[in-house]
């Protein structure tokens, strides 16, 4: 396997670091409950709980020509992995275990160039060092120094992985999500757009049980955005014409939620949603 790390639209791979990844583990959400007891009342009062932060844990070794090479590449990692900046991390799989080939087909073995054959996890982690890389000898080889590399990182914002941003046409009236926790428009922003094919007044949208009340006049070509926290017409907020109402995607195992409007004078989409996983 292998990880993609991505910071300001660079992409950087583990192995363009000369490190070959044993492993990248990620914890489930840590839990916070939220609880109180009174003096004279038995037990606790529950006041719901959320969840925290995710960990993740890298766990590689690091293949030198010789000590110098082995200098420059901790440094390297230091760079990468030390940043102050938040950056995404993800996991390459290979699409096959094993790989086939004939008697002399090729020669020699890449360790490290063999990113034609991984495939990218459904998610990634917007990450921060929560802790100093190690970085240990372990010996020496053929090829040079082997050094073993330790890295924790913990989620910067939602302690969740996401999937890359995408723009979705409502069909059918719903929408895919195979996200396994829920996607709110308050926490990981995104846009219902309704672009208006009649004219007509007044007009519900609703998104699983959700629903945000417009109450007004629009023509044929109209863009509304609702966004949770403002509300757009033609990029002017309306938010004096709506109700205060923010959209939730949810998981289900059919993996789609209900979004329509009561009216069929609008095409929707909705815009720059992510699925999350915990």
């Amino acid at each position: 396997m292998d990880i993609e790390i991505t910071k300001e639209n660079k992409v950087i791979y583990g192995s363009d670091l000369n490190l070959f990844i044993k492993d990248l583990h990620p914890s489930a959400p840590s839990i916070e409950s939220n609880l109180t007891s009174l003096r004279g009342r038995n037990g606790q009062i529950n006041y719901g709980a959320n969840h925290g932060k995710k960990t993740i844990t890298l766990t590689a070794w690091l293949f030198s020509q010789d000590v110098e090479a082995h200098a420059y590449d901790r440094d390297r990692i230091y760079a990468v992995f030390s940043d102050l900046e938040p950056f995404y991390v993800s996991e390459l799989f290979e699409d096959g275990l094993y790989k086939f080939e004939r008697p002399g087909e090729s020669s020699g073995f890449d360790l490290f160039n063999r990113n034609e054959y991984k495939r990218l996890y459904r998610c990634r982690y917007l990450v921060r060092a929560s802790a100093e890389p190690t970085i240990e000898f372990s010996g020496v080889h053929t090829g040079g120094v082997v050094s073993e590399v330790t890295a924790e990182f913990e989620t910067v914002g939602l302690p969740y992985g996401e999937s890359l941003p995408r723009n979705k046409e409502v069909m059918n009236n719903s929408i895919h999500y195979a996200g396994t926790t829920e996607c709110n428009q308050l926490e990981s922003p995104f846009t219902l757009q309704a672009t208006a094919l009649n004219d007509g007044t007044n007009a519900n949208f609703t998104v699983n049980d959700r629903t945000l009340k417009f109450t007004g006049m629009y023509k044929k070509g109209d863009v509304f955005e609702f966004k949770g926290v403002s509300n757009l017409q033609n990029g002017v907020n309306i938010n004096n014409k709506t109700n205060y109402e923010f959209f939730i995607l949810k998981p289900s195992e059919s993996q789609f939620n209900p979004v329509f409007c009561n009216k069929a004078d609008f095409k929707l989409e909705v815009l720059g949603y992510k699925d999350l996983y915990r």
